[in-house]
């Protein structure tokens, strides 16, 4: 039985006028990861936004800061929190781990009869490491976000040994570090139907140089596309869906080379003050690069989420969780440890507002 303090985060919003907002989100960060930050305080968000109305059917959004890409579905809390379970999926867990951008962004609104359309369009920098943790540890299941200045440790595998294939890697990874120069990109759009369905895509390419190397940090180049839709059944049942397809590589001759994939379906019904939930996840990773015998990046994986929510209050709510995965990864035999594993978690969580 472990009692800790999960999450911790202080939130800033400023409106000057219906136009012009800003919005910052802080984590206070209580686990054992090592931190840059002050005392382990770290920015997760921080932007400044624009939001002209051209008139009753069209509008645009200038977005500048540190976001993340608007894709998750789930995570529609307060400070980019799930509100239907504990954890995460392993597609948003790795979204708040590795997926941030420091850029601009800019959309545009169409507002329909019924209905509301948007498209989105982003440049930014950092993010250059981003994909190091699903190749190297795999995919995890959690409630982490990182911070701007996180450093997210990873295991002592051979081949950030002396003589392994990437010795000067730091046992760590910087995910959203600059290190190649290059700019990256990534379009979105989104639909809505109020009170009905939301549909959400987006394509993402940091356009990283793989042979790049800076102060233990090296760049890869993640490629992905991710799509997902939110459905209201009525009588407070709806459904949730999201998939992610994409690739990565790093190092000379492609060194590491993975496909990765994930996808989850959620369904979530409401009776007055209680919400029951149940995910269903599953994930891989494929492992195409040259040296994957001594060094594999191979997983396939699944796993059941079933969470019990209860609104206490206006500000309060708990929650019991129980998360049980099953996952396979060969690169565990090199720490000493069984290919599979099998996990299943209980938790009891509280979250409230101040």
């Amino acid at each position: 039985t472990v009692l800790a303090l999960a999450q911790s985060a202080v939130l800033f919003r400023a409106s000057l006028g219906e136009e012009l907002r800003a919005y910052a989100h802080l984590n206070v960060d209580t686990g054992s990861y090592p931190s840059s930050g002050l005392a382990g305080l770290d920015l997760v968000e921080g932007w400044i936004s624009y939001r002209p109305r051209f008139s009753s059917v069209a509008g645009a959004r200038l977005r500048g800061g540190h976001f993340f890409p608007p894709l998750s579905l789930e995570n529609d809390g307060i400070a980019w929190s799930p509100t239907r379970t504990l954890t995460a999926s392993a597609l948003d867990s790795w979204i708040g781990e590795e997926v941030a951008v420091t850029g601009l962004e800019a959309s545009l609104e169409l507002f329909l009869p019924t209905s509301d359309l948007s498209f989105t369009g982003a440049v930014f920098g950092g993010n250059d490491p981003c994909g190091s943790l699903l190749a190297w540890r795999g995919w995890a299941m959690g409630d982490r976000q990182s911070g701007l200045s996180d450093r997210l440790p990873l295991a002592p595998l051979p081949a950030f040994g002396p003589d392994g294939l990437f010795p000067a890697q730091d046992p760590w990874v910087a995910p959203f570090r600059e290190v190649d120069g290059r700019a990256g990109w990534y379009a979105a759009a989104a639909y809505v139907l109020p009170e009905r369905l939301e549909v959400r895509a987006l394509l993402y390419d940091n356009r990283g140089d793989p042979l790049a190397l800076e102060d233990g940090q090296y760049a890869w180049k993640p490629r992905f596309a991710g799509a997902g839709a939110k459905l209201q059944l009525g009588r407070g049942v709806e459904l949730l869906g999201q998939l992610l397809d994409g690739w990565t590589v790093m190092g000379p001759d492609e060194a590491v080379d993975v496909y990765y994939r994930t996808w989850y379906l959620l369904a979530s019904a409401t009776r007055g003050a209680h919400r029951l939930s149940i995910r269903y996840d599953e994930f891989r990773a494929r492992d195409e690069a040259r040296y994957r015998v001594s060094a594999p990046n191979d997983e396939e994986g699944d796993a059941w989420t079933a969470a019990w929510a209860v609104q206490l209050d206006g500000r309060t709510t708990a929650l019991l969780e129980v998360l049980s995965v099953d996952s396979t990864r060969p690169a565990r035999a090199l720490l000493g440890l069984p290919d599979r594993a099998r996990e299943t978690i209980v938790q009891v969580g509280v979250r409230g507002r101040f």
